[in-house]
């Protein structure tokens, strides 16, 4: 039995490495390397994240007001359409032109999840920020064309904008809202095609400090999601997230905090019942100037449903132990350790399930080995249980990741990335069950 079986293994793993971590923290700092930041998901749903950051990062994110960028994409994969027999290899190229207008500057990541409750898949986290406004506007489009299979061919668009006000008294207040338009995987579908939808998070959050030692942050999301097919307008839904997370600073760089949050999840359909879920947490946040950055939370939620799933014995409450963890570790000024994971309890892609308790764990390792080269490994394990009620899984998926890349580094306005990643799919209904072989080459130019 793999150990993606064993949920309490998973969560083991994550304890036992931020007691590592957190020890290592308490080291005199040294130089960060110039690495990419890893606080974000990895997960086979669909994820988006821009990182607001110095002016030698990906896609020009700085000091600066107009930040162009441009990437070209070529990409291999032996297994197009994820399927388990019969797979067809395909060549696509990408070009993804992005502008992002900032005033002054902006240093933050934004995420969204389809699958995840509130349509936001990461904690959102706010701190001290200067005073004063700030704000971005960002948007990129993915023109994707295939060599065999043009009628797959998409092009998918994302923007997102942000306002933020901080006040001397210290009461930060910031409203911020992402779009995309984008395509279903293969392995979602299961029609042997993409399936098109619109999306939309809009997110209000006021921080405030009460003290040196102590602060407050509430958060508010709306999130929507609609397809164009109607084979999966049953997924079409409209979530609300009120959260309320209390920080209290323990050390210099290190903040513990508690996290109440409820979710309401309303489907349109009505193919799946609607529900709402509660979920408490609490945890603790590393400074990002820190040799130690990121966060670790643990907590429990519940799932309460209106109805109950077309083959469900009960409509009960689902009751599961729920942790996040996203952790940098500087080991040199070289050699950066990423641990990320989540348990968290997802949005169904059928119809005849109520939930998906997702759980997963990666590791990535990158080494700077020259100024304008480095490399990283990475790898990953995450299981889905397809859940029918709060007693009955249908089918659970395994997926093991792996990535292995290089990059090269010439200029700070140039980016060149060569990249293989192997995807391992195994699933108790046999049809969902694939193996893929990816190879990327992606040049970037950024202002």
């Amino acid at each position: 039995m793999s150990c993606v079986r064993k949920p309490w293994l998973l969560l083991a793993l994550a304890v036992i490495a931020v007691t590592i971590l957190a020890h290592a923290a308490s080291a005199a700092p040294v130089p960060t390397a110039d690495v990419e930041d890893f606080d974000r998901p990895y997960s086979s749903g669909h994820s988006y994240s821009t990182v607001a950051d110095d002016s030698d990062r990906l896609f020009g994110f700085g000091r600066g007001y107009l930040h162009p960028s441009l990437g070209v994409d070529l990409a291999y994969t032996d297994n197009y359409k994820q399927v388990d027999t019969g797979e067809v290899s395909e060549w696509t190229t990408t070009i993804s032109p992005q502008i992002l207008f900032a005033v002054p500057s902006v240093d933050k990541t934004f995420t969204t999840l389809n699958v995840a409750p509130g349509g936001s898949g990461w904690t959102q986290f706010m701190g001290d920020a200067a005073n004063g406004f700030q704000s971005l506007l960002l948007y990129q489009a993915d023109i994707e064309r295939n060599r065999d299979h043009d009628e797959d061919d998409v092009t998918r668009h994302f923007g997102l904008g942000m306002l933020q006000y901080a006040f001397d008294s210290g009461l930060t207040l910031e409203i911020s809202d992402v779009y995309s338009r984008d395509y279903d995987d293969f392995s979602e579908t299961r029609i042997g095609k993409r399936a098109e939808y619109d999306s939309n998070l809009t997110s209000l959050a006021a921080y405030y400090r009460i003290s040196q030692k102590l602060s407050l942050q509430v958060d508010y999301d709306y999130f929507f999601i609609r397809y164009k097919d109607a084979i999966k307008e049953f997924e079409d839904r409209n979530d609300q997230t009120l959260s309320l997370t209390a920080y209290y600073r323990v050390m210099p760089k290190t903040r513990i905090f508690l996290q109440y949050q409820t979710i309401e999840v309303d489907y349109d359909k009505g193919t799946i019942s609607d529900y709402r879920a509660y979920n408490i947490f609490a945890g603790v946040r590393f400074d990002a100037t820190a040799k130690i950055r990121g966060h670790l939370k643990v907590g429990y939620g519940e799932v309460d449903p209106d109805t109950v799933a077309p083959i469900a014995s009960d409509r009960d409450r689902y009751e599961d132990t729920l942790f996040e963890v996203a952790l940098n570790y500087d080991v040199t000024e070289r050699t950066n350790v990423a641990l990320t994971g989540v348990r968290q309890v997802q949005t169904t892609v059928d119809r005849f399930h109520q939930n998906v308790l997702s759980q997963e764990l990666n590791l990535a390792l990158r080494h700077k080995f020259r100024p304008k080269w480095s490399a990283l490994l990475g790898g990953g394990l995450r299981q889905e249980d397809y859940r029918v009620d709060n007693s009955n899984t249908s089918h659970t998926d395994d997926i093991f990741t792996f990535d292995a890349e290089l990059r090269f580094k010439p200029r700070r306005w140039l980016d060149l990335v060569a990249r293989y990643a192997y995807t391992d799919r195994d699933s108790e209904i046999d049809v969902k069950d694939f193996q893929s072989n990816q190879l990327f080459l992606t040049l970037t130019l950024a202002y």
